[in-house]
């Protein structure tokens, strides 16, 4: 589950939302990507955000309607 564990002994907790997880780095991406700040990866051609690069690039490679741009 990427280091996220929803249970009272997590050793890394979040302290806005108390969500906790197993491994220090996957809490540190949450406070810098995802936790009470913008979406800031946004798709080219729906527009859709995201709050990682890496689940954009997941998004692109899933929909075909992405098939013919070209992304760097």
């Amino acid at each position: 589950m990427d280091g996220c564990l929803f249970t009272d002994t997590s050793p890394f907790k979040c302290f806005r939302c108390g969500r906790g997880y197993s491994v220090q780095y996957t809490l540190e991406r949450h406070l810098r990507y995802e936790c009470g700040v913008a979406k800031q990866f946004s798709c080219e051609v729906c527009l859709r955000k995201f709050s990682r690069r890496d689940i954009l690039r997941n998004h692109e490679k899933k929909f075909s309607h992405h098939s013919s741009h070209s992304t760097v």
